[in-house]
């Protein structure tokens, strides 16, 4: 980490990290380094979550295409009996 920081585990959207050590003689160190990733997180989290227009994501590498308008619909699950009936019709 940029920090110093020990990254421990993921928690959905969030992490949990530590920063220094039990007995650690440089407590001033690990206290600023904590309090200053977490302002860093914070801001870039903001950013992130800036409002866009949704034309940017749908340009963003690997975001979903918009249907064409020659696709197949959805496909439908139909019970066999109700198909085989549909055909004696």
């Amino acid at each position: 980490f940029k920090r110093h920081g020990v990254l421990d585990k993921f928690i959905g959207d969030a992490l949990m990290a530590s920063w220094g050590t039990i007995g650690d003689e440089d407590v001033y160190d690990s206290t600023f380094n904590c309090v200053a990733a977490a302002i860093e997180f914070r801001d870039a989290v903001r950013e992130l979550n800036e409002e866009r227009d949704p034309e940017y994501w749908l340009n963003q590498p690997g975001a979903p295409k918009a249907k064409l308008a020659n696709e197949k619909p959805t496909p439908i699950t139909v019970d066999y009996d109700e198909l085989i009936k549909s055909w004696q019709r």
